[in-house]
């Protein structure tokens, strides 16, 4: 029986004391596949190259989606990436590129780079100001960015475009520690409340993996993921989703049963995308609200509000660089 099936039968297993109660199945994103570094079945393969032979490929690949609208994220796996090449390929940054690490393999996610860019280079500002509106001033005894940050989760490594850690996660640090600039250990082992990443042309059920990936492997600590899909067929356009955890309750019980043998509730936490929009030429997207609690992982105190990016915010993150 393997671990996943071990899981489910053991939660499905009655208690003696309390045979009368039906046990409740968690939401299928507490039980991730063993692996989760999945390859597309369309990556391209790389081995024995240099890092400079790896970065000329993924501007090459960068040019092929420049010219043909229709294409989707493409993606590079690198199968031999020992020590020495990962620290080369990653001592910059690659524009239009971000990196899923498991062992010496590495698999780039590769978008066009120019829109990629524009987008994810205004999301630190307005998000920032969307805060500072709702009374968080930007200061490193509150908040800290985490930009594209590599998170080590259960079996791989993956880069968000940007994230932020709460002051709550590290308020506790002597005040030299911050103040220099937390870049050390215990920024490292601090999961995001929030990530946003860019994708491009994915289909919903790629952007719900890219969403559970960051709650299943932070242990339901990131509870924000907030995701920009570009589009450029039939025209450029920028589909918005919010991923956040909820709590429902179980809904698998026919209200005669519920009579009869009356439960507790039981509330269950969930990932759900509970907020989506689009920008477009003809078309400015709604705003998007992010919960003050599991942004900043403290109750709402007075005075402050959850965090709105506006309509304007949200255009001027997406519109085209052209």
């Amino acid at each position: 029986m393997s671990t996943l099936e071990h899981n489910r039968a053991a939660l499905a297993a009655p208690d003696s004391s309390t045979s009368h109660i039906q046990p409740l199945l968690p939401d299928e994103s507490f039980f991730p596949e063993i692996d989760d570094f999945y390859i597309p079945d369309s990556a391209e393969r790389l081995a024995g190259c240099t890092h400079i032979q790896i970065r000329e490929r993924i501007c090459q690949i960068q040019e092929r989606l420049k010219r043909s609208k229709k294409q989707s994220t493409q993606y590079l796996l690198i199968i031999d990436a020992h020590e020495d090449l990962h620290a080369k390929l990653f001592e910059r940054k690659i524009g239009g590129a971000r990196a899923t690490v498991s062992g010496q393999r590495i698999l780039f996610r590769i978008m066009p780079r120019t829109p990629h860019e524009r987008l994810v280079s205004s999301i630190p500002m307005w998000l920032a100001q969307a805060m500072q509106a709702a009374g968080i001033p930007m200061s490193s005894d509150v908040w800290l960015p985490t930009g594209a940050s590599q998170k080590n989760g259960r079996f791989c490594g993956r880069q968000p475009d940007h994230g932020i850690v709460p002051g709550a996660n590290y308020r506790m640090l002597p005040r030299s520690d911050y103040d220099a600039g937390l870049d050390g250990s215990q920024l490292e082992a601090a999961w995001p409340s929030i990530v946003i990443e860019a994708a491009y042309s994915q289909s919903f059920r790629s952007l719900r993996t890219t969403a559970k990936w960051w709650y299943n492997n932070s242990g339901r600590q990131t509870k924000l993921v907030l995701l920009f899909d570009l589009r450029r067929t039939p025209t450029f356009s920028v589909h918005i989703q919010l991923w956040q955890e909820v709590m429902t309750s179980h809904a698998g019980r026919t209200l005669r049963s519920a009579v009869a043998s009356p439960l507790p509730q039981v509330l269950i936490p969930q990932l759900n995308c509970t907020q989506s929009t689009y920008f477009d030429s003809h078309h400015d997207p709604a705003p998007i609200t992010l919960d003050y609690s599991q942004l900043m992982r403290e109750p709402l105190p007075n005075g402050k509000s959850n965090i709105v990016l506006t309509t304007h915010m949200l255009r001027e993150i997406c519109r085209p660089p052209w």
